[in-house]
């Protein structure tokens, strides 16, 4: 879950509520983390959406493995994501109808 006051992800095992890990954000990092609001999955990753710096980040799921973080296109902020198991998809503040495929 995203923890945007602190710029972070918890991952919560969700069988019983155990963290199993915390996410920071931070300069240098890979995970490229800044006032995170969604996280999505789509079976093998999750997706981060960051409204700090217009950014996605990527991690694997099976190992909590920051994978990296991209760019968000047009430079809007990303907000609301979802994925229907192939692809990531996002929503931006600021740009009605605007959606990136990632």
């Amino acid at each position: 879950m995203p923890n945007l006051g602190n710029s972070s992800l918890t991952v919560v095992r969700a069988s019983d509520g155990l963290v199993l890990k915390t996410f920071s954000a931070g300069n240098g990092n890979a995970n490229g983390m800044s006032l995170p609001v969604v996280a999505t999955f789509d079976g093998q990753r999750v997706l981060v959406t960051n409204h700090g710096n217009a950014s996605v980040s990527l991690f694997q799921a099976t190992t909590l493995s920051a994978i990296g973080s991209v760019a968000a296109p047009g430079l809007n902020q990303p907000y609301g994501a979802c994925s229907d198991g192939a692809s990531f998809w996002v929503g931006f503040v600021g740009s009605p109808g605007k959606i990136g495929r990632f």
